[in-house]
C-alpha cells in the first residue's frame, strides 16, 4: 500500500528510510589500482556487493549465457531489482549503463580479484566498491536421491485478463526442499497442453524467486534452497493467442552433483470472467502506481493471515495524480493538501453493499509513518470494503477520516460517492489503494483481477482507449 519509487538515488521507500547525507562523499584522488592482467569473462562472473553513501546496500550479479555476458543490479532495501542495459567488460575494467534510473558504474578489478573499485554516477558521481561474494562451500559427497526432492504447489490458479491489449495469466509457483541436502535450481519452464514453452525463469530471471524469510539473500544463491527452505516463483505469461487449457513445470534442478529436471505443479487456468467495473475516481493524470506487472511491490508482498499465505494485492493498484509536470505535490511536500490526489472524491465501481468500513484514524504525515502501530485492522487506514456481487469484494483504502459518507450495511450505486480520498493507515503520500478479493476478508484471500470499462492511457503520444482492460503499472490514465 505504500508507494515505493525504484530509484537509487531515492535510497528508500520514504518511510523506512534515513535522510540521505547533504552532500556524496568525495571520489578517492588515489589512481585506481592496476586492473588484474589478462582478465577473463570468468572472473567478473558472479555476485558483487557493496553500500552506497553509507547507507543503500547494493548487489551486482553477472552471469554468462550463450549471449555474452549479463548482469542485474538488485537494492534489496526497496526489493527491487534494476535491468543492467549494457554492459561492456575488457582487460578488467567494468562498464555498466542502467537506464530505468540515468545510471552508470565504472569499476576496476582489483589484483587480488575480489573487489570491484570505481564509481557510481547518477547525476553525481559516487564512490562504490563492491566485493566478490565467496563461493557456497560445497557439500560432501552424497548418492543423488530417487528425484528432485521438491514439493511443487500453486496456490491459486491464474484467471486469465486483459492489459496493455494482450491476455495475461499471473501466478505464483511454491518450491520446497523436503531433504536434508541442498537443491540449486537452474530452470523453470511453464510448458501447455500442445509442449510450448509459455515461460521461462533462468539466469539472472532467477534473481526474481523469493525465499520467504530469507530477505539477506542476494544474487543466485535465491537459488539455492537449502534441507526445509521454500522459493517462491512469480509467473506473468502474456498470451500469445489462445489461452493455453493446461499448464505444467519442467524444473530444471542440481541434487548431491546430478541435474534432473522434474515435471510437477499442473495447473488448468480458471476461465471465470473477470468482472468489469466502473472509476473509483474521476478526471485525468491518475498514475497506476505499483500496479499491474510482475515487479511491482503488491504483486510480489505474499502476507500470511489465519495460518495460510496469500497475495492479496497481487492486481491492487495505488492512485496518485499528477500535475501537468509530472509531480504529485507542489508546494510543501509534508503537507497532504500539496498532493494533487487529496481530497478527491472516491466513487463506488458497481452497485453493492458495504460490508466493513473503518473510520476515525489519523492522517500521517506524507513521507512518515503511521501515527500508530500498524496492525492488520488499520493497515488500510479509514476503508470501505464494497460487496459488489459473485464474491467480489472491493477496497478503498487511505481515505480522509470523517469523510466517508456510508456504513456497514448500506446499499449504494455505481458512481456514488464513498468518501474522499486521504493519507492514513499504511501510506506514505495521498493515493486511494484499490484491490477486487473474493473474500471480505480483504489482507486474508487472494488478489483476483479484475477490469475497468473505459479509460485512456495518456503519455507523450496520442491517448489510447482502453476498454474492459487493467492499467499496466505506471500507465498514466483518465477516467470519464
Amino acid at each position: 500500500m505504500k508507494i515505493v519509487v525504484v530509484a537509487i538515488l531515492a535510497l528508500f521507500s520514504a518511510a523506512a528510510a534515513p535522510p540521505p547525507p547533504a552532500a556524496p562523499p568525495p571520489i578517492p584522488s588515489k589512481p585506481a589500482p592496476a586492473p588484474a592482467a589478462l582478465a577473463s569473462t570468468t572472473d567478473v562472473v558472479g555476485t558483487w556487493t557493496g553500500t552506497l553513501m553509507g547507507q543503500l546496500p547494493l548487489a551486482l550479479t553477472v552471469v554468462q549465457d550463450a549471449d555474452g555476458l549479463k548482469a542485474a543490479l538488485e537494492i534489496p532495501a526497496q526489493g527491487a531489482t534494476l535491468k543492467v542495459d549494457a554492459l561492456t567488460w575488457k582487460d578488467g575494467a567494468l562498464h555498466l549503463d542502467i537506464r530505468d534510473v540515468n545510471g552508470s558504474y565504472d569499476g576496476t578489478l582489483s589484483k587480488d580479484g575480489l573487489r570491484l573499485e570505481g564509481t557510481w554516477t547518477q547525476g553525481t558521481a559516487m564512490a562504490l566498491v563492491l566485493e566478490r561474494t565467496p563461493a557456497e562451500p560445497a557439500e560432501p559427497a552424497a548418492p543423488p536421491p530417487l528425484d528432485v526432492p521438491l514439493d511443487v504447489q500453486v496456490p491459486s490458479p491464474p484467471i486469465p485478463f486483459r492489459a496493455g491489449g494482450q491476455q495475461h495469466l499471473v501466478y505464483e509457483l511454491h518450491l520446497t526442499n523436503m531433504s536434508r541436502r541442498t537443491v540449486s535450481l537452474t530452470r523453470i519452464d511453464a510448458v501447455d497442453e500442445a509442449g510450448r514453452v509459455r515461460a521461462s525463469i533462468a539466469g539472472l530471471d532467477l534473481l526474481q524467486l523469493e525465499c520467504p524469510g530469507t530477505a539477506d539473500l542476494t544474487g543466485l544463491k535465491r537459488a539455492l534452497l537449502g534441507p526445509g527452505l521454500r522459493a517462491v516463483a512469480y509467473l506473468w505469461i502474456t498470451v500469445d493467442g489462445k489461452v493455453p487449457a493446461r499448464l505444467e513445470h519442467h524444473i530444471t534442478a542440481r541434487v548431491s552433483g546430478v541435474e534432473r529436471v522434474l515435471t510437477a505443479g499442473a495447473i488448468a487456468p480458471d476461465k471465470a470472467a473477470v468482472v468489469v467495473v466502473g472509476p473509483p475516481l474521476r478526471g485525468d493524470r491518475w498514475r497506476a502506481g505499483n500496479g499491474a506487472s510482475n515487479r511491482s511491490l503488491h504483486r510480489r508482498t505474499l502476507l500470511t493471515t489465519g495460518g495460510r499465505a496469500s497475495v492479496p494485492q497481487r492486481f491492487a493498484i495505488d492512485f496518485v495524480r499528477t500535475f501537468e509536470d509530472g509531480q504529485t505535490a507542489h508546494g510543501d511536500p509534508s503537507r497532504s493538501e500539496s498532493y494533487r490526489a487529496y481530497g478527491t472524491e472516491v466513487l463506488a465501481v458497481a452497485d453493492g453493499v458495504v460490508v466493513k468500513v473503518v473510520d476515525g484514524l489519523p492522517q500521517s504525515t506524507p513521507g512518515e509513518p503511521a501515527p500508530f502501530p500498524i496492525t492488520l485492522d488499520n493497515i488500510a487506514g479509514n476503508m470501505i470494503v464494497l460487496d459488489i456481487g459473485r464474491g467480489h469484494n472491493a477496497l478503498f483504502a487511505h481515505l480522509q477520516p470523517g469523510s466517508l459518507k456510508v456504513k456497514a450495511g448500506d446499499k449504494v450505486k455505481r458512481g456514488q460517492v464513498l468518501g474522499l480520498l486521504g493519507n492514513s493507515g499504511n501510506s506514505s503520500e495521498p493515493h486511494l489503494h484499490f484491490q477486487i478479493n473474493p473474500s471480505p476478508n480483504v489482507l486474508g484471500s487472494e488478489g483476483i483481477p479484475y477490469a475497468f470499462d473505459a479509460f485512456q492511457v495518456t503519455g507523450a503520444g496520442a491517448p489510447t482507449k482502453c476498454q474492459k482492460e487493467l492499467p499496466l503499472d505506471d500507465d498514466v490514465v483518465a477516467f470519464p
